[in-house]
């Protein structure tokens, strides 16, 4: 059977036998809402073919995505990962990820995953193809909204926000542009998002509410919710323009109405310790045990380093190479002969961060978890600026 089975790029000819084979692991699509997605020019998928069938696929949502402020790279969201129940356990998965990572080269610095769960054979299987652990977000909840809920603005329909989404995405940069770990949104972000493979799938009632001034939309609250009675009212996003903490909780409260109203709890997910969840915890919601996160690996490590770089004179006439158990690289090369050469030596999880922006790198030198062969005090602090730490958020709409 080994000979037979091919693990390639998704092709048009495939789509049959992928769509067949999604449905009988996820909530079915339909064939036009399955058609439209994989025609999508940032989209693509790796397949395992047995006898021209597909038996094993992973769907990529190329994204352009934020590492820091003013830097973003292409990264490929793997989403709805389905194996064929007769060859699950024979390492197909792994397969169909060796081979996206050679037919992604060019198209794509990362390969990404929204994950949870990190005790589960699911998180396993990414840890051991090499995507680690980039951020964290916990699900909070508030079982009684009716306790705080105060209905200040009233729902409208999600064709209000798609309707709005200029004014929408003038508030999400001023609000929460500032934060990293998130796609970068351009004009059809809404439309894109709704109509993602995910939101076929689930087909979640969608609300949304604007907080209208004189001088324009000052915020706004995205709510999602399933079809079941009981389901938890979830809420998505929520931003007002200069992060006023009062508009802000007006909108939570008006959730938590609608909320309270269909008998239902509020949920969100947040970062510890940020602004928005000084708010939510004071108004009652409480939080689950970590579970939730973004894993990630360069793909391309030297065209990945290139984009991510942040130029340091001290640093223009050095080579800086990195050292891991399992590769040797270079992330900055001079244009001339280098007058020097710096070594990071490191383990590939934190190879990983630091390129991602997610490594404090003086810290870690500091605390002796990364050494630097070859470096002074000046070039650790440049290697820290060149690629510097960012603050990341899990932008919950975004999820796919």
């Amino acid at each position: 059977m080994a000979d037979s089975l091919e693990f390639r790029e998704y092709v048009d000819e495939d789509f049959a036998t992928f769509l067949v084979l999604h449905n009988d692991v996820f909530p079915p699509v339909s064939e036009g809402e399955m058609a439209a997605w994989m025609a999508r020019d940032d989209v693509t998928a790796g397949v395992a073919i047995l006898d021209g069938r597909v038996v094993g696929e992973i769907p990529l949502h190329i994204r352009d995505f934020m590492v820091r402020p003013g830097v973003h790279i292409r990264a490929a969201f793997e989403h709805s990962v389905c194996v064929a129940e007769s060859m699950r356990g024979t390492g197909l998965g792994t397969q169909i990820q060796t081979a996206m990572k050679q037919f992604l080269i060019g198209r794509a610095e990362a390969l990404t995953v929204y994950r949870g769960g990190e005790r589960t054979p699911a998180y396993r299987f990414y840890d051991q193809n090499g995507l680690v652990d980039l951020t964290y977000h916990r699900h909070y909840e508030h079982t009684n909204p009716a306790a705080v809920a105060s209905r200040g603005f009233e729902p409208v329909d999600i064709s209000e926000i798609i309707a709005n989404e200029a004014q929408i995405l003038r508030v999400f940069e001023d609000a929460l542009g500032h934060a990293a770990g998130r796609q970068i949104r351009r004009p059809g972000f809404f439309t894109g998002t709704f109509t993602n493979l995910e939101m076929c799938e689930l087909k979640p009632r969608m609300t949304g509410i604007l907080a209208e001034e004189s001088d324009g939309l000052a915020g706004y609250c995205i709510l999602l919710s399933g079809h079941k009675p009981d389901s938890p009212l979830r809420i998505a996003e929520v931003a007002a323009r200069g992060r006023n903490r009062e508009l802000i909780e007006s909108l939570v409260r008006s959730a938590c109405s609608m909320a309270a109203e269909r008998g239902v709890p509020a949920t969100v997910s947040l970062h510890d310790y940020t602004f928005c969840w000084r708010l939510f915890t004071q108004l009652g919601f409480t939080g689950s045990p970590r579970g939730e996160m973004i894993m990630g690996t360069p793909l391309d490590w030297h065209a990945m380093a290139q984009r991510v770089w942040w130029r340091q004179p001290a640093l223009d006439d050095v080579q800086v190479n990195i050292a891991t158990p399992e590769r040797d690289l270079t992330i900055h090369e001079p244009t001339d002969t280098p007058a020097r050469t710096l070594t990071l030596e490191m383990k590939h999880h934190q190879a990983s961060r630091y390129l991602f922006s997610r490594l404090d790198l003086p810290a870690q030198i500091r605390s002796e978890m990364v050494t630097c062969h070859n470096a002074t005090k000046a070039d650790i602090e440049a290697l820290g600026r060149a690629l510097p730490f960012a603050p990341w958020e899990i932008r919950d709409i975004e999820h796919i």
